[in-house]
């Protein structure tokens, strides 16, 4: 059987490098895991800042996380790609179990988050995560998609959605639902293999509902479920967003985003 080898790919900006650069610091070097960094915001490394060697730098020109995720795609040696985040925590012991288990190269594997500042998980996992629905559930750094079966299908990230751009979330679902419309099977692992901070009071849902940018998402999301479930989803954020902001703009904003073209650039 062929030994599994898995990418380890951080999306960070110049500003946050040495964070991305501890967490890989923490763990040790492994021939079937390859380290890599990929930095916007800055063209050369930055002087003052210890790279150990068995981690990978990548300065980008571009700017959005979907556009460096894509170049995590392009650049990853790896049989399986994981997306993460310059916030997260992993351990040895979290890659040696994950590896034996990533066996399907024509699959996408889901994994779950454990808080990092305090006890629990990251959201409840006791509700399905499957289908185009399900997807709207599952985080980019949950997700451990197989290299080559990802760029055979043509599946990437949508340029126009997530950080950095004028909607800026959604991208990961948009992301999974391409991938389940293409026929790849989505295989979920029922352990917490990755931390992330919980920011149980930053994560209220007035926060997010209350954003503009971020309601409009939403409605882009809705589009690409499409169908009954789609204009189903309309209705149900467009409710919620209308009560928290006690105003129909709520409405308003999901349907703007719903009617937004998001062909890639």
């Amino acid at each position: 059987m062929k030994n599994i080898t898995l990418t380890l790919a951080i999306s960070t900006l110049s500003s946050r490098l040495e964070a991305a650069i501890s967490i890989f610091s923490a763990l040790h070097s492994d021939e079937r895991v390859e380290f890599l960094i990929l930095v916007q915001g800055a063209n050369t490394h930055p002087e003052g800042i210890n790279v150990p060697t068995h981690i990978r730098l990548v300065f980008l020109d571009s700017i959005g996380l979907s556009n460096s995720r894509n170049s995590a795609l392009k650049l990853a040696c790896g049989d399986f790609i994981w997306f993460l985040d310059d916030d997260i925590s992993i351990e040895d012991q979290d890659i040696r179990w994950l590896i034996p288990r990533l066996t399907d190269l024509q699959s996408i594997y889901v994994c779950q988050i454990r808080c990092s500042d305090c006890h629990g998980l990251y959201k409840d996992y006791s509700r399905n995560r499957k289908g185009k629905l399900g997807a709207l559930r599952i985080s980019s750094i949950e997700i451990i998609a197989p290299r080559l079966a990802i760029e055979h299908k043509g599946i990437t990230f949508n340029s126009r959605i997530g950080l950095g751009t004028g909607y800026p979330s959604g991208e990961e679902n948009l992301f999974i639902i391409d991938a389940i419309e293409n026929g790849i099977d989505i295989i979920f692992l029922e352990k917490p293999v990755i931390g992330h901070p919980c920011q149980i009071e930053e994560r209220k849902p007035a926060l997010s509902w209350r954003n503009k940018a971020q309601v409009k998402s939403k409605g882009v999301i809705a589009r690409q479920v499409g169908g009954t479930k789609g204009l189903a989803l309309i209705v149900w954020w467009g409710i919620r967003a209308s009560q928290y902001n006690r105003s129909l703009k709520g409405l308003a904003w999901i349907v703007q985003g719903y009617l937004t073209q998001m062909k890639q650039k």
